[in-house]
């Protein structure tokens, strides 16, 4: 029997399934239970479905958590590199619900110099691979299928505009082909902030797809062209007019056919982990050690030869070692292994200097930053994080022009460059809260 595979996603309304063929990823039939209170009844009831049609054996498994359990925030960075999550956790640390360690955060680039960072409560996460686990379901992927959504507006030619995604649940906007935004979607006020929004970035959104009772907020985007989704050739633009609850799976398992689940945003890390994904791991370590293991020996019986061999020329050797270590550290009370110690002095001495001369000079920075204050304005820094030539450094200012000030003036130092506002919003008490990023010149 072919085997399948099986894309869940839950809703506000209701858990949603599609099966799909491994090979082409071609849908061949569609589940949908109500939630009625408790999501994993609902989930149980689906299965039940499934298997009664003799869908049983899975190739893979992929669950869609409800985008209304998913905190996002565009951040402006000028980098998004390996260390981007780090930087958003500290970007992000008084704006979460939770503290930073209960949350399970996430970055995807929507544009230049743009980073939507995602965030989901670990609990949450917790909630829902109990409930999966409690109905014999192991998914490989756990995400939100929102990010997803983007895929099925890249067949309708832009022309370099905008063009929107709406659905019952969510507002995605495409420009140029490449994913721009990303929103829940609870009633037309959230539509109205999202239109508005990106009319204030200078984003004009000339085509909207909407999708089942979307549609009843035709009149937040009067005036824009309706279009109809171009999926013909897969029946996917009508199917999700008569079944808008499908939208999820559909994007799902476009981005799954066409990029893999590689680029996707996967919730399944860390403690988190798929548990053969783990095992997998585990299993590969094992055979590391062996081969390591082996390596070793066959090193140790090399090595016991040539000791053998040229003793007396390795005890010579080990003397003037030894007298060559005393004379570099006389002071030394006892050498037992002049090579071992002298590579462990090295070693010290090379962190030091990474430190202290290749490194940032701390205290010039201060003394700059402390210059570019004007004694007539009140700023007040309260977080600098300074690591491998990067400062990221986030303060408060009476008003939108001494933080524009203050930017100025630090970026007439020789030494500093890029510097750059990531970050600026105004206080409910008044002022400003600002963060700023600055590349030091000598790293």
């Amino acid at each position: 029997m072919a085997r399948h595979i099986l894309i869940l996603d839950f809703g506000r309304e209701s858990v949603n399934a599609g099966i799909f063929s491994s090979k082409k990823v071609e849908p061949e039939a569609f589940f949908t239970s109500q939630i009625d209170g408790d999501a994993g009844m609902a989930l149980s009831s689906l299965l039940r479905d499934i298997r009664g049609k003799g869908y049983e054996d899975f190739t893979m498994i992929m669950a869609g958590i409800p985008v209304s359990q998913v905190s996002m925030r565009v951040v402006a960075l000028p980098f998004y590199d390996k260390k981007v999550k780090e930087v958003l956790s500290f970007e992000l640390s008084e704006l979460l619900p939770e503290k930073t360690d209960d949350m399970f955060i996430e970055a995807m680039p929507v544009g230049e110099q743009r980073i939507l960072a995602v965030s989901v409560g670990k609990k949450t996460l917790q909630y829902y691979l109990d409930i999966l686990k409690k109905a014999d379901v192991d998914p490989s992927w756990i995400g939100s299928a929102i990010f997803s959504k983007h895929k099925l507006l890249e067949d309708i030619s832009a022309n370099g505009t905008a063009v929107a995604l709406i659905d019952r649940e969510s507002v995605v906007v495409s420009k140029d082909g490449k994913p721009y935004l990303f929103s829940e979607l609870r009633d037309a006020l959230d539509l109205k902030l999202a239109i508005a929004n990106l009319f204030t970035e200078g984003i004009e959104v000339e085509k909207i797809y909407s999708i089942g009772n979307a549609s009843d907020k035709s009149d937040i985007v009067s005036g824009k062209e309706n279009v109809l989704l171009p999926l013909a050739s897969r029946n996917w633009g009508q199917m999700l007019n008569e079944y808008p609850e499908r939208t999820g799976i559909i994007a799902l398992a476009a981005y799954l056919k066409e990029e893999g689940l590689k680029q996707t945003i996967n919730f399944r890390k860390g403690e988190f982990a798929y548990a053969k994904d783990v095992r997998a791991a585990k299993r590969g370590m094992v055979a590391a050690a062996i081969l390591a293991a082996i390596l070793l020996c066959l090193w140790g019986a090399n090595a016991y030869l040539k000791h053998r061999m040229f003793s007396s020329k390795l005890v010579q050797i080990e003397k003037e070692l030894k007298a060559g270590y005393l004379g570099l550290f006389p002071g030394e009370p006892n050498v037992v292994d002049s090579l071992y110690q002298l590579e462990a002095k090295l070693k010290g001495l090379k962190k030091e200097n990474q430190v202290f001369a290749d490194g940032m000079p701390v205290l010039e920075v201060m003394k700059e930053l402390a210059k570019g204050i004007d004694k007539h304005v009140r700023i007040r820094l309260y977080k600098i994080h300074m690591e491998e030539g990067r400062i990221i450094a986030k303060g408060e200012a009476d008003s939108f022009e001494a933080a524009g000030g203050f930017k100025d003036a630090i970026a007439k130092a020789s030494y500093l460059q890029e510097v750059s506002l990531t970050d600026i919003k105004t206080k409910p008490g008044g002022g400003v809260t600002f963060s700023f990023s600055i590349i030091h010149k000598g790293i």
